[in-house]
C-alpha cells in the first residue's frame, strides 16, 4: 500500500507541473478545479485519519514530541491549534458511519466535517438531517444551523458552564503583519460580544449615513474599524442613554418558559444562538427588539428593557460610590444591577431594588448562583450553597443617611412638608422617560411610572402586548 501511495504521488506530481493552466478553456478549467477540490478533500480525509492513529499508537513520540498535536502541527505546516481541531474531528468519527462514509469519499470537507461530527456525537441519529444541511447550505449557514442543534441538546446546567468555560478563555490578541498593519482578535462571551457588536455598530451606523451624504461609500468594515478606534479614543464621551441596542429572535414558549427547548429559536443578531438567559441578562441596561415567534411567523415586536431614569441613577451612584460587595470595594467598571428582584421577573427600578456590582460580582451574581440581599450598609453576599458573607463592621457602621420614598437624600434640618406629589415621580427626569419600553401599558389609575416587563403580557390570542 505504501508503494502505491508513492506511485500515486508521483503521477499527481507530475500532472501538476505540467499543467499549463493559461492554456485551458473556461469549462476545461472548472473542470479541474473540481477536480482537484476532490483530490483535496480525499488527501485531507486520509491525512486525518492517518494523523489520529499516530496520535492512538503514540508514534509521534519518536520523533520527540511531546503531543500528537504539535508533532501535527509540524506535519502539516498549520498551527497546533488547527492540529488539534483535525484530530478531534477524526477521533470522533468511530459509531458516525453516515459522516464518516461521506468524509472518506471526498464528500464533506474538512470545514464541513468539522462542524457536524461534534454535533452528531450528540446525537447520532441526526446524521442524514446534518450531510443535508453540509450539502445545501454554505459554510457559514452550516455553522448556523450546528449551533442551534448544539443549543438544543444543552441543559440549563450545560449551558452555565459553557458561559462561565467561555469566560474563563476570554483574550484579546494583537499582532501586526507583513505590511505593517495591526490586527486584533477577540474572544468574548456572547452577551460581551453583543455589547461590543451594537456598541460599534450604532457608531458605525452614524458614520456611514455621514459618509453617503457626503458622496464616500466604503466596505462596512471600514466603518467598524473607524468606530472602534473612535470609541477607544474618546472614552465613550458624549453618548447616552442605553449601552448597546441588540436585536433577538426569540420563539414564543422559550420566552414563556425561561429556556429553549428543541426546535425553538433564541438568536442576537450579529451573534447568533444565546440561551434565553444570556439574552435576559443583557435587558437591565439595554434595549432589545424582540422579535417574538410562534413558528415560522413573528407573533409581535416589542422592547424589552429600558434605562434607569437619570435621577434615579445619579442617586444610586451617590448611595453605593464602590461595589456593595462585603469585602470588594472596587470602583471600576460598576454596573446597576437590579439586585433583589431581577429586571427579567418584573424588578422595578426603585432605590430598593438597585445596587452597583462591579463586573465581576455582577457576572457571579447573573451566571453562577450568588445572590445579594441585605441593605445599604449591611449589605450580605450569599453563595450558591447558601453561605452568607457580611461586613464584620457593617453593626458598628448604621446607615444615618435619611432617604426619602424616592430614594433622595432628606434635609434633617429642614422644616417644611415634603414635597407634594407621587414619591416615585420625583425620581424621574423632566421630560419623557429615557427609553421607555414599548411593551409598557400604564394603568390610567397608577400613581407612578410603569415598571419594566418582567415578561412581556400575552393576549387571549397569543400575541405580545
Amino acid at each position: 500500500m505504501c508503494e502505491e501511495m508513492v506511485a500515486v504521488t508521483d503521477s499527481l506530481s507530475k500532472l501538476c507541473s505540467s499543467l499549463e493552466v493559461g492554456l485551458l478553456s473556461g469549462p476545461d478549467a472548472k473542470a479541474f478545479a473540481r477536480g482537484f477540490g476532490k483530490l483535496r478533500r480525499l488527501a485531507s480525509a486520509a491525512e486525518a485519519r492517518c494523523a489520529a492513529r499516530v496520535a492512538e499508537t503514540d508514534a509521534y513520540l519518536h520523533d520527540g514530541h511531546k503531543t500528537p498535536e504539535r508533532w501535527f502541527a509540524g506535519s502539516s505546516g498549520t498551527s497546533v491549534g488547527e492540529a488539534a481541531s483535525v484530530l478531534a474531528t477524526a477521533s470522533q468519527l468511530d459509531g458516525l458511519a453516515e459522516i464518516a462514509g461521506a468524509f472518506d469519499s471526498g464528500e464533506l470537507s474538512l470545514a464541513q466535517a468539522g462542524e457536524i461530527v461534534p454535533v452528531a456525537v450528540l446525537d447520532p441519529s441526526g446524521q442524514s438531517e446534518l450531510l443535508d444541511a453540509a450539502r445545501s447550505r454554505d459554510l457559514v449557514g452550516l455553522k448556523r444551523f450546528c449551533e442551534r442543534k448544539r443549543s438544543e441538546h444543552r441543559s440549563q446546567e450545560e449551558e452555565a458552564e459553557r458561559l462561565e468555560r467561555l469566560h474563563r478563555t476570554r483574550s484579546v490578541r494583537h499582532w501586526t503583519d507583513a505590511d505593517g498593519a495591526f490586527w486584533l482578535r477577540a474572544r468574548l462571551t456572547p452577551d460581551a460580544g453583543a455589547e461590543v457588536l451594537a456598541s460599534l455598530s450604532a457608531v458605525a451606523d452614524e458614520a456611514y449615513a455621514e459618509a453617503r451624504r457626503s458622496g464616500r461609500n466604503e466596505a462596512p468594515e471600514a466603518y467598524l474599524a473607524d468606530a472602534l478606534y473612535d470609541l477607544v479614543a474618546s472614552g465613550g464621551a458624549g453618548r447616552s442613554g442605553p449601552r448597546i441596542r441588540a436585536e433577538v429572535r426569540i420563539d414564543l414558549a422559550a420566552l414563556r418558559r425561561g429556556h429553549a427547548g428543541p426546535g425553538e429559536t433564541c438568536e442576537i443578531k450579529g451573534v447568533g444562538p444565546v440561551s434565553v438567559k444570556v439574552a435576559r441578562a443583557l435587558m437591565g441596561d439595554a434595549i432589545l427588539d424582540a422579535f417574538v415567534t410562534s413558528g415560522t411567523d413573528v407573533a409581535s415586536l416589542c422592547h424589552l428593557g429600558r434605562t434607569i431614569p437619570t435621577n434615579l441613577k445619579r442617586a444610586v451612584e451617590q448611595r453605593d460610590p464602590h461595589c456593595v460587595v462585603p469585602g470588594c470595594g472596587s470602583v471600576w467598571n460598576l454596573e446597576v444591577d437590579h439586585c433583589k428582584i431581577p429586571f427579567a421577573e418584573g424588578g422595578r427600578a426603585t432605590i430598593d431594588n438597585l445596587a452597583r456590582l462591579c463586573r465581576f460580582h455582577h457576572r457571579m451574581k447573573t451566571h453562577r448562583g450568588y445572590r445579594l440581599a441585605g441593605s445599604p450598609g449591611a449589605w450580605v453576599w450569599i453563595h450558591p450553597d447558601g453561605t452568607e458573607h457580611r461586613d464584620p463592621l457593617a453593626d458598628r457602621k448604621p446607615d444615618t443617611t435619611d432617604h426619602d420614598a424616592a430614594g433622595e437624600q432628606v434635609d434633617p434640618g429642614a422644616t417644611g412638608p415634603p414635597p407634594s406629589g407621587p414619591p416615585a415621580d420625583r425620581t424621574r427626569p423632566s421630560g419623557p422617560p429615557d427609553q421607555p419600553g414599548a411593551c409598557e401599558r400604564p394603568d390610567p389609575g397608577a400613581t407612578g411610572p410603569p415598571g419594566p416587563p418582567g415578561e412581556p403580557t400575552l393576549f387571549g390570542d397569543g400575541r405580545v402586548a
